[in-house]
């Protein structure tokens, strides 16, 4: 074990976990054991090497856990209550802090500057169920007055008997109540017990904080109230590097060689409460061990730059999340961003270091994330401007050349933040993520080169324009799909080619199709068995297109071609090998030539 790997094990002595992790659930009493002589600081190390409920469980064996939950920085609060379940994370939000309350009430009830009532009302009845009165604490301890004012404003409409407000006009069909015989309280929501058990809790706490807010849901004008909670909201959010939707649209702005020479954030300029809290685990614990930016990070030394990476890595996080005008309610949301984060960053680094690990180490040592995060969307916003420029210029061939997976590709790369396709399996639909790697990048590179290629080798070989394959088609019979592709134009330019040596694309008769696929392959050895292609045929063709002298051909041309070559002899194969040329076939059926009407 190297001394960085306490990124996912952040201990004062860096070692092994100090008990089997599988005590928490096997033998609880083990671990409170040993949980009872550490301190706070130190349980809270510990706990945040673990996720979701496992850390749950870990804080409910503490002896200690009020104390141990102080030291964890709202961020990861809010985190593991999304992880673990808002109903399943009780014990968690039990005793979580006025400070972590607010910051999740801050992310729930507020979106894109707009107060949310519906979600405001979730959490009173989440919180409804906690052991402790956590909503009443709240409402003692937090200064920020307008925000309880719009809460209340939001879910009722408040009247006192006096003469001057008693009128309840506008509360026809609302349910009401009233908990001393002097406000009335008409509820916008049908199921207001967890509202009215809350009013209640805090009048019995705090008769003249009930009652002040009584009277300014009565008095308080409704529009300046929302505006002055909503600064308030802002300030907070912004204290907690989650900005203003046009400073984190900065994230996405060209990189400014001149952060180079700031010096890199210590983890103190995170901090902002009395007690000191660890740096969020969440992001470095999502990024997958084989990365280049996992390597690198593995070869940190100083404890003090890793605590300040981790805060950097969870205000670029927050940054993209208002940036992309995401929901960071959303856990799906909240992952998302994490991943886009960590992708961007880990290409930055690799391109800066040139995969070398010792200077993507220095970098990261030295450099700001999100200057490692803007290199790398660098990188992928000029794959995006390669695939544009691409198919400005031959958009209108590429709708008769592009099968559907490679479609759905260059359109993914078209896209605002590029995406690449991958199988989980072979047959699954294509699944589609963010950049993570230079590997990506590359992969990507080469697609646009090989489609590039395909265009070119289109016009100049296959003698094949737009106009042309439009005017082919409406004289051909459509396959299963309705599609054509560069593989179906290319074998029927093969077929026409062993029949006819010529290069062209235009349709087969049904008698010149069956011709092609008695000539193609060569006899079976036994009947009834699988044919074989006649492969001085595929050299015949490769050779008549590379010396017909309308391309000049570079390596990597040819290169692309015998891969298009292959995927004719695959397709011919599956399509056809097993047919029986002698006989009627229904070429509608069939994906592999470009037949005529009869």
């Amino acid at each position: 074990m190297t001394q960085s790997d306490h990124f996912l094990q952040r201990t004062p002595d860096r070692g092994a976990f100090p008990f089997p992790v599988e005590w928490i659930d096997d033998q609880p009493w083990k671990v409170e054991e040993s949980l009872a002589r550490m301190s706070p600081e130190e349980q809270a190390q510990w706990a945040l090497r673990l996720r979701g409920k496992q850390r749950q469980d870990f804080l409910v064996l503490s002896p200690c856990a009020a104390e141990v939950i102080r030291h964890f920085p709202p961020e990861e609060v809010y985190q593991m209550v999304k992880e673990t379940g808002e109903a399943d994370a009780l014990p968690v939000l039990s005793i979580a802090t006025a400070g972590q309350l607010q910051y999740l009430f801050d992310l729930e009830w507020w979106f894109q500057d707009k107060f949310n009532p519906e979600r405001a009302l979730h959490w009173i009845e989440i919180l409804d169920h906690c052991g402790e009165p956590q909503m009443v604490h709240w409402l003692l301890n937090e200064e920020e007055f307008e925000q309880k004012v719009v809460l209340l404003q939001s879910l009722t409409r408040i009247y006192k008997r006096d003469e001057l407000t008693d009128t309840c006009e506008g509360v026809e069909g609302l349910p009401h109540f009233t908990l001393d015989g002097v406000y009335d309280i008409f509820c916008k929501i049908s199921d207001f017990e967890p509202l009215r058990r809350l009013l209640l809790q805090l009048r019995d706490a705090d008769a003249s904080l009930y009652m002040a807010l009584m009277e300014a849901v009565i008095w308080y004008p409704v529009t300046p109230t929302v505006e002055n909670a909503l600064r308030w909201h802002l300030a907070r959010t912004a204290e907690r590097g989650i900005p203003s939707f046009e400073e984190a649209l900065e994230i996405y702005s060209r990189f400014d060689s001149e952060v180079l020479k700031t010096a890199v954030p210590s983890a103190d300029d995170f901090q902002s409460s009395e007690t000191e809290q660890v740096p969020p685990s969440f992001p470095l614990m999502d990024s997958a061990p084989d990365t280049f930016f996992r390597r690198c990070v593995q070869n940190l030394e100083r404890l003090e730059r890793m605590n300040s990476l981790q805060w950097e890595l969870t205000y670029l996080a927050n940054k993209i999340l208002v940036a992309d005008r995401c929901d960071p309610a959303s856990l799906d949301a909240r992952r998302a961003a994490v991943r886009k984060m960590l992708g961007y960053v880990n290409i930055g680094l690799e391109s800066g270091a040139e995969g070398d690990v010792f200077k993507g180490t220095r970098l990261l040592e030295q450099t700001w994330m999100q200057a490692l995060f803007q290199a790398g969307y660098g990188q992928v916003q000029r794959l995006r401007w390669a695939a544009q420029t691409l198919v400005k210029e031959h958009g209108k061939l590429f709708e008769f050349l592009l099968a559907p997976g490679d479609r759905e590709q260059m359109m993914a790369l078209l896209a605002r933040f590029p995406r690449i396709g991958t199988f989980a399996n072979q047959g699954e639909p294509l699944l589609w993520r963010d950049l993570e790697s230079l590997a990506d990048i590359h992969i990507l590179q080469a697609f646009l080169a090989r489609w590039k290629f395909f265009a070119r080798f289109s016009r100049l070989c296959l003698d094949l324009t737009e106009t042309r394959a439009k005017n082919f088609l409406q004289e051909s019979i459509s396959g299963p799909d309705g599609e054509v592709d560069i593989v179906l134009w290319t074998n029927t330019a093969w077929a026409r080619f062993i029949l006819f040596k010529e290069i062209s694309c235009q349709p087969l008769a049904d008698s010149a199709a069956q011709n092609f696929l008695k000539r193609v392959f060569l006899p079976p050895l036994i009947p009834g068995d699988g044919r074989e292609i006649n492969e001085e045929w595929v050299e015949g063709f490769r050779q008549k297109l590379i010396s017909g002298g309308t391309m000049a051909w570079t390596a990597e041309d040819r290169e692309f071609l015998a891969g298009l070559i292959d995927s004719c002899r695959s397709n011919v194969m599956s399509q056809f090998s097993r047919l029986n040329p002698g006989t009627t076939i229904d070429w509608q059926f069939t994906h592999g030539l470009v037949i005529a009407k009869a």
